[in-house]
């Protein structure tokens, strides 16, 4: 009876042990991992051009970079369970920086979403964009179908987006509200309740525009519907980035040639309208293919959400796939006039630190979710 109590220890330990070895060893996606490296890569020539050329600028930026791929890299190695318990913990630490913004926060550009530590100035909004989705996978995959989980989750959701569009940041609380609706709505969220919600939220928009959005945020609204209402002030920017990216044609200007941002007729064109750079410096080609490596990307992740039988891991690929793919497009679209402006920053291209550095945590944890995925 020992030998045999000794026999089924050592049996579950080597399977235990072959099981974690498995995940460990397992390889991570070259193909998802090409299409990040190669975007970066075309993301620092970019930078380049915006920064004018400055050197010290952009060693700043890729210095940051590598840190953040360097973090991802240990991310993914992560057991994902390890990322699961630790997700709500990590959701409940980035609220209160949220909150802490409103004591100790700095100011600029007419908003305090900044915290300064000192050795280090980052916004905890960026933050948000990776802990939310964590915390809604780890809240939403185990949480059983009644209108009170419904609720709980609908105030996981709200509370930071309504802390962000305070700040105000509305941009931000936007992208963050689509990615954590989607979340809520694959998790089975009833569907009757999110129509009621958008019929809520029409309803209030008179009541939003008169008592929620600041002046200059109703002016971003209005100049989109009409740039030339303003021309060099609110609707400068929009009539800018129009005439950088259709003065690129189709091959564009060539690299280091643009007039639009070399002669600062472009504003913010090393962050928000760095896309402008991409359409007058390399035409509809250049564009194209930016916007083709933000949808293989996003395609790959979403691919692989699908195949994975893990909810909680499910949950965590779309959610994350949702926030880089909406980004992408918010940016792109305000910078052709399609969206107002609301200053959200071109994924792994803008300059910038925290959201790029959180952006490439965020797909650590989806390296992390695939190895989990594949070690099965």
């Amino acid at each position: 009876m020992q030998l045999l109590y000794q026999e089924k220890f050592l049996i579950n330990t080597l399977g235990v042990s072959m099981q974690t070895m498995k995940y460990y060893t397992n390889p991570i996606d070259y193909y998802l991992l090409s299409c990040i490296c190669l975007l970066t890569i075309l993301g620092i020539f970019v930078l380049y051009s915006g920064t004018d050329q400055n050197l010290m600028t952009l060693f700043k930026q890729i210095s940051k970079l590598s840190i953040a791929f360097a973090m991802m890299y240990a991310i993914s190695h992560i057991h994902y369970r390890v990322i699961d318990q630790m997700g709500l913990i990590f959701f409940v630490m980035s609220i209160l920086t949220l909150l802490a913004v409103y004591f100790f926060g700095s100011s600029g550009k007419g908003a305090q979403r900044w915290l300064d530590l000192g050795i280090i100035k980052f916004q905890p909004s960026e933050i948000v964009k990776l802990t939310l989705p964590l915390a809604l996978a780890s809240w939403l995959s185990f949480r059983t179908d009644t209108i009170m989980n419904h609720f709980i989750s609908l105030m996981i959701l709200a509370l930071p987006c309504l802390l962000i569009i305070i700040q105000p940041d509305l941009g931000t609380g936007i992208l963050i509200g689509v990615t954590g609706l989607l979340m809520i709505l694959i998790a089975g969220f009833p569907f009757y309740l999110i129509i009621t919600g958008i019929t809520l939220f029409v309803c209030a928009s008179p009541i939003v525009w008169h008592y929620v959005l600041h002046d200059y945020q109703k002016m971003r609204i209005i100049t989109f519907l009409n740039p030339g209402l303003d021309s060099m002030g609110g609707g400068y920017h929009i009539i800018q980035s129009k005439i950088a990216i259709g003065s690129g044609g189709l091959f564009g200007k060539g690299w280091l040639n643009g007039t639009q941002s070399h002669l600062s007729f472009l504003p913010e064109h090393a962050t928000d309208f760095v896309f402008g750079i991409i359409g007058e410096e390399f035409g509809f080609i250049g564009a194209f293919s930016i916007i083709l490596l933000i949808f293989l990307i996003t395609q790959r992740i979403l691919n692989l959400a699908m195949e994975t039988a893990d909810r909680y891991q499910k949950l965590v690929l779309c959610g994350l796939a949702t926030n880089f793919f909406v980004c992408s497009v918010i940016n792109i679209g305000m910078v052709i006039g399609v969206f107002p402006v609301v200053g959200i920053p071109l994924p792994l291209i803008s300059y910038g630190g925290t959201h790029a550095t959180i952006l490439i945590l965020s797909f650590g944890v989806v390296f992390a979710m695939i190895r989990a995925s594949r070690s099965r």
